[in-house]
């Protein structure tokens, strides 16, 4: 056939014979899947699919490692802030629970800032502590509403200064020489004629004679804090006509039976202060504004008085003070309300001076008794 031997009958035959054949074997490849072919496609498949899950796998794990460093950058960023809030704002957001000695509560034109517990030393000391003011007070913020205070001493009789140290503990203080606040003996003066209740029976120095005759005992070129009764009440004014001269600190009397000895400073020496003077005017002899009033006012008695009032006025105002100088109890309304019916009234006086100076004001017409002390 190949060859062309066949004749043309043979040839139409054989011819036919091959295409029906062909036609079978094209039948056959289309419905008849090829021995081992189905093996090598799957074997293909498997291992591109091998490929595809190793992909995904590796996707899989980067994503969560990138989920987990973010996670922990994330907490890192918030412990950090935790500890930082912890060391630095903590602490000062708990101290806004306690008494805050810092607190700028006046400024002067100059920008000098007047801080809280300097101004409340300065209205306590000036009520209750003849012969030792201070209106000065350094407060180094350590946290949690604790503070080192430091109490520096501005004006001295003696030429001596003393700073007391000490610490502020979430509103309670602690000096190492507790006696630079020590209010003086309750008996330290006693009763004008005028008054029958409040003081002791006796003076703290013994009888009148024995008080007098102690006089003679101090020492020569040395001072002393005298304490000299009155035999009887003075209106301020007078008081300071006949008076006024020799004294330093001036005891008020408060119109009630009970109470601790207060009063004003005649002479005073410190820091200038600024504050609140349209609720408390003439709070401080130290005004730092001098554009309205004298630099002095104990020789006028209506701005004594005024002043006088401001104290009580901010004691009032002000509980946390007697809590952090002392627990000392008074009736403010009642006081306030004496002062302003009554005017300022004196039943005795202090000065710092020596003996010779001490005898010659205990010769004084309305002199009762005298009670010294060691200059503190």
């Amino acid at each position: 056939y190949k060859n062309g031997h066949l004749s043309k009958d043979q040839l139409e035959k054989v011819k036919t014979e091959i295409e029906k054949h062909e036609a079978i074997s094209d039948y056959l490849y289309e419905e008849t899947n090829i021995p081992g072919l189905e093996d090598f496609t799957q074997g293909n498949m498997t291992e591109e699919r091998n490929q595809e899950d190793e992909q995904f796998t590796k996707l899989i794990q980067s994503t969560i490692r990138r989920s987990f460093i973010k996670i922990g950058a994330i907490m890192g960023v918030i412990v950090l802030a935790l500890v930082l809030a912890i060391i630095f704002v903590l602490p000062t957001f708990v101290s806004n629970f306690y008494y805050h000695p810092n607190e700028v509560v006046g400024k002067s034109a100059d920008g000098i800032e007047t801080r809280k517990m300097a101004l409340d030393l300065s209205v306590f000391s000036e009520l209750y502590l003849p012969g030792a003011y201070r209106n000065n007070v350094i407060a180094e913020a350590e946290g949690y509403g604790n503070y080192q205070v430091t109490i520096p001493q501005n004006s001295s009789y003696d030429g001596r200064f003393t700073t007391v140290v000490g610490k502020l503990n979430q509103g309670k203080l602690t000096l190492y020489n507790p006696d630079t606040l020590r209010l003086p003996s309750s008996n330290a003066f006693v009763a004008p004629k005028e008054i029958q209740f409040g003081f002791h029976n006796m003076g703290a120095a013994g009888t009148r004679e024995e008080a007098f005759a102690a006089l003679e005992e101090l020492k020569d070129n040395t001072l002393y804090q005298a304490y000299f009764s009155l035999d009887h009440l003075m209106d301020y004014h007078d008081f300071y006509q006949q008076m006024g001269a020799d004294a330093h600190w001036v005891a008020i009397y408060p119109g009630s039976d009970n109470f601790n000895h207060m009063g004003v400073n005649l002479k005073v020496g410190g820091l200038l202060l600024d504050w609140d003077r349209e609720s408390y005017p003439l709070l401080s002899q130290l005004d730092n504004d001098r554009t309205a009033k004298p630099f002095t006012i104990e020789e006028d008695p209506a701005l004594m008085q005024t002043h006088f009032l401001s104290l009580l006025s901010y004691m009032k105002d002000h509980p946390e003070i007697t809590q952090l100088f002392g627990n000392h109890f008074n009736n403010w309304n009642e006081i306030i309300d004496y002062i302003n019916a009554n005017g300022m009234q004196v039943y005795g006086f202090t000065a710092v001076a020596d003996k010779e100076t001490i005898l010659k004001i205990s010769k004084g017409e309305n002199i009762s008794y005298v009670y010294t002390e060691p200059l503190p």
